[in-house]
């Protein structure tokens, strides 16, 4: 039974400070709200506030699905514990944060978030714990319950980056990388039993020696999956030596150090058999030429590099897919975290090509996850990313680089261009950077996207620090 919350009217106003320190030669912003126009205290925007780092990210999906006007959030907390939560949009309300089991992972690894999904019958069930190691998977023992889990057998032996969905026949998908190392190949699995089986792992993308990053997510009537992915270059050089400039002169959390380039997208239909953007036939695995013959959506060669793109579907099923591009200069004496700035790009098939645009920039190509929505308006996309950063008149005000501002961008002609709507959450208004906008999954209104905040300044391990999660709407912040 969840409590009725009781409002709370608050008759002091306060003017919001900032107090500035200098330490270790740089300067750290100490910030006493979180939001400037309501005055309201720091903490009360988020829902949780013990979020391991990572405690959702852009690549483990999703963590949020609604279901019969409730939504359902699962993140990473302290040891990498999979936590579980659900607000109900009628009453308004918060249930309690539960844990759902414990990690293998414990509190060296933080690749293990948790996804989600939620079958036909109300069943939830999360997977969590992996990086290389079994797919750890529990699900609710009754419909819509969250505070009674069965421990199942671990769907696989082998995995890392679990994405889950549901399909509108009742079969569950899941889609990650099967295998211990970077280039394992990324593959899919299934169950037509609620879980209780699932199908060995059938490889949908092999790049060996080379590696693939992806994401998932279903069409607009349960019947497709899209998968949009990138190239992870293992055997490139100059990767190296721009980690070797990181490591002298700046920190690792802002460099440069993974090689992943180009956009790539497919579709799986409601036969199981994969397509590419034009409806034509697959051969599974796919490899990198038929990639680039026909599933190419963005081309970026080193030194462009960027992050595996986030995929939505419009009413039509037709995709789109958002992504993080950038480029160091061709002189590698100015490859320094300040000499590149990335874009957020937005890609869409008109019928016959691929029409890219890039939105805004952004500072770190960690600055990961986009949330995509479609209308009202005819043309109309809403995207809600990461840009901006810590910097204050050109200055890097905290150690790391990951996060920034949760900001709402808009087109009126369906992609081509792009004016910011609204700042969701800032560096300025809280003192943090934030990261990982994901959509919820049949989203209700006032529950379209969660997010953490994130910080490189402390340690790895979750005890060094907490991270909050938020849920967020037409409305605002969803708040305890």
């Amino acid at each position: 039974m969840l409590k009725q919350a009781v409002p709370v009217l608050l008759t002091l106003v306060i003017v919001p400070c900032v107090v500035w320190t200098a330490t270790a030669g740089r300067a750290d912003a100490q910030y006493m709200f979180d939001d400037m126009k309501t005055h309201m205290p720091t903490g009360t925007l988020h829902f949780a506030d013990d979020g391991a780092s990572s405690a959702i990210n852009g690549i483990n999906r999703p963590p949020a699905v609604c279901f019969k006007n409730k939504t359902y959030v699962t993140y990473q907390g302290v040891n990498n514990a999979p936590m579980i939560t659900v607000y109900d949009h009628a009453a308004k309300q918060w249930g309690p944060l539960l844990k759902a089991g414990a990690s293998p992972l414990g509190d060296t690894d933080t690749h293990g978030a948790p996804s989600m999904l939620i079958d036909k019958e109300g069943y939830v069930h999360l997977f969590f714990g992996s990086h290389g190691g079994k797919q750890m998977y529990v699900k609710s023992r009754n419909p819509e319950d969250i505070t009674d889990w069965v421990e199942m057998p671990p769907i696989v032996g082998n995995m890392t980056y679990p994405n889950a969905v549901a399909l509108e026949s009742g079969e569950l998908v899941m889609i990650g990388r099967t295998g211990g190392g970077h280039a394992s190949p990324w593959g899919e699995m299934s169950s037509r039993d609620g879980g209780a089986t699932w199908s060995a792992p059938k490889s949908i993308v092999d790049y060996r020696p080379h590696g693939i990053y992806g994401a998932t997510t279903a069409g607009t009537d349960g019947k497709t999956l899209h998968f949009g992915w990138c190239f992870q270059n293992k055997r490139l050089t100059d990767k190296h030596a721009f980690m070797d400039v990181m490591r002298k002169k700046q920190n690792w959390w802002t460099g440069v150090w993974d090689e992943r380039h180009h956009v790539f997208y497919a579709m799986r239909d409601e036969k199981g058999v994969w397509r590419n953007v034009e409806g034509r036939a697959l051969k599974t695995p796919i490899g990198l030429e038929q990639s680039f013959e026909q599933c190419l959506v963005y081309r970026g060669d080193w030194p462009e590099h960027g992050q595996h793109p986030i995929v939505e579907v419009d009413s039509n099923d037709r995709p789109c897919l958002t992504f993080v591009n950038g480029r160091l200069p061709d002189d590698r004496k100015l490859w320094t975290a300040d000499t590149v700035d990335y874009d957020q790009k937005f890609a869409s098939f008109d019928g016959t090509k691929w029409n890219v645009s890039s939105i805004t920039q952004t500072d770190s190509m960690w600055d990961m996850g986009q949330a995509v929505f479609f209308g009202p308006e005819k043309g109309q996309i809403d995207v809600y990313l990461v840009a901006g950063g810590s910097r204050i008149d050109g200055r890097i005000t905290t150690y790391g680089r990951w996060g920034g501002d949760i900001q709402l961008w808009r087109s009126l002609d369906d992609g081509k261009t792009w004016k910011k709507q609204a700042d969701v959450h800032t560096f300025l208004r809280s003192g943090r950077l934030f990261n990982y906008p994901t959509r919820v999954v049949n989203h209700h209104p006032d529950g379209r996207i969660v997010f953490v905040n994130f910080t490189t300044d402390q340690g790895y391990r979750s005890n060094d620090f907490r991270h909050n999660v938020y849920l967020y709407g037409d409305s605002g912040f969803c708040r305890k």
